[in-house]
């Protein structure tokens, strides 16, 4: 009975904690005070007149100089406590990117971040995020033999479209010919 118990009021915590988090920020942001406004001023990335939560979607990627694909996985494993499926992100991120809809648990992980940002106690180690990975001689070698062969097609093509201007059999393809 003990057991069964446990079980009840953990999951009832559970659903509390979730239910505080999905309705607990629904509130739009409190408005800031003019010396609040002074020392957090919004910048816009790309458009006017994107909606505040690509805009936060943004600027945390921005901020914490990750993917916004990456801060959606990190956003669904806090959210739901287990790694994303790959399929379930992926639709989540088509529909974010394609149609400017953002997840509820984005909107939630992206506000507490900033709020994190505002205190002053944004941690990228807290938060899973390791270091970005340095360069190694094989990833140098793999960038200069892709650069040479981009540079090699693309004067290729020059060439190719050089002699079929110089030896060309008709002297106008375009009306009006004159």
């Amino acid at each position: 009975m003990g057991l069964f118990r446990g079980i009840v009021l953990f999951s009832a915590n559970r659903l509390l904690h979730l239910f505080n988090l999905a309705f607990g920020n629904l509130s739009p942001r409190k408005k800031l005070t003019d010396k609040e406004n002074q020392s957090y001023e919004r910048v816009r990335h790309m458009d006017e007149n994107l909606p505040e939560d690509i805009e936060d979607v943004l600027e945390l990627s921005a901020l914490l100089e990750i993917r916004e694909y990456d801060l959606f996985g990190l956003a669904y494993h806090w959210w739901f406590g287990r790694l994303p499926n790959k399929r379930v992100l992926e639709t989540h991120f088509v529909r974010y990117m394609f149609n400017k809809i953002v997840p509820h648990w984005m909107r939630h992980y992206s506000r507490m971040l900033l709020d994190l940002r505002e205190q002053g106690i944004l941690d990228r180690e807290k938060l899973g995020i390791s270091r970005l990975p340095n360069a190694t001689p094989q990833s140098v070698r793999a960038g200069l033999r892709y650069t040479v062969i981009l540079f090699s097609i693309l004067g290729l093509l020059i060439l190719i479209a050089e002699l079929a201007v110089q030896f060309s059999v008709l002297p106008c393809m375009f009306p009006p010919c004159y």
